[in-house]
């Protein structure tokens, strides 16, 4: 009697295991949790091909460090969001700075805000100031922007499984007036089919990672835990590969990839809240 029920026993057991290996997947959430007042730093470099002036040979761009703020909390759609600030750092000459609304649950970019100066080096006037982008809670999916390519804000969908396909409707052909202060896109800004996968457990790391003193660097030498690499593949091989770790605020590291060669690479530098200060941080004029 015994060996005609060992079969059922067996298979039993096994789907046990494996609701409890789903549950554990499921319940392993990556999403970093913000408050007002906190900041962090990332470094982004990017790969010059080459090639496009006389005498110009491939190589790495100088870095830039941008600085990411969280100034509020509030609702779009009546959905709750996090409003991040990101401006570049100390002397970069990036003349942009950002707002971007992420909603609190899953991270969906919600709105951003391109802030542009009046006056140009040459004097001539830029209009309009302030380019305004709305996106729909109902329109999921990873932002993955090809404008301001340094700029470090590729976005996962934290709510996702671990494989998912999202897709967007065709673009919108509404035109703004440009004699607006504030002109509103209804487009988003990244390609119409992204593949996400998440990996839990999985880390990601460059050989250069350990070279400076980073969180990435931390994190190469094996000392953060915890951790999950998400992939989101937006055309034919062009994808970026993103490490997270629970306890970050950020990816920690991150490198973007087209035609197999690496074009981007971002590292976690530092992080903190506005009462605590960071010598590589000056959180005086953050309005």
């Amino acid at each position: 009697m015994r060996k005609r029920y060992l079969p059922y026993l067996f298979f039993l057991i096994l789907a046990i295991l494996s609701h409890t290996l789903v549950s554990a997947s499921d319940s392993f959430s990556i999403c970093p949790s913000w408050t007002i007042g906190d900041w962090w730093t990332v470094d982004s470099q990017l790969y010059n091909r080459g090639g496009k002036v006389a005498g110009d040979t491939p190589h790495w761009l100088p870095k830039v460090t941008w600085l990411f703020s969280v100034v509020s909390t509030n609702s779009i759609e009546d959905q709750p969001c996090y409003q991040v600030m990101v401006r570049t750092k100390d002397s970069n000459s990036c003349p942009y700075w950002f707002y971007y609304w992420l909603r609190m649950s899953d991270f969906l970019v919600m709105c951003r805000e391109l802030h542009q100066p009046t006056f140009i080096g040459t004097g001539h006037r830029v209009m309009p100031p302030i380019v305004k982008q709305d996106y729909s809670k109902d329109s999921i999916m990873p932002f993955v922007p090809y404008d301001f390519p340094s700029l470090p804000m590729c976005v996962p969908i934290f709510a996702g499984g671990t494989n998912n396909v999202y897709r967007i409707q065709p673009r919108s052909s509404e035109v703004p007036q440009k004699s607006q202060r504030t002109v509103k896109w209804p487009t988003r800004t990244y390609s119409a089919t992204v593949i996400q996968t998440f990996s839990p457990g999985e880390k990601l790391q460059d050989k250069s990672m350990a070279l400076s003193s980073t969180i990435a660097a931390v994190y190469a030498a094996g000392a953060v835990r915890n951790t999950g690499l998400y992939t989101l593949t937006y055309a034919t091989n062009k994808y970026e590969r993103q490490a997270w770790s629970v306890g970050l605020p950020w990816h920690v590291y991150t490198e973007r990839s087209e035609n197999g060669e690496t074009i981007k690479k971002c590292w976690l530098l530092d992080y903190g809240h506005a009462d605590q200060g960071s010598p590589l941080t000056d959180h005086g004029d953050v309005k």
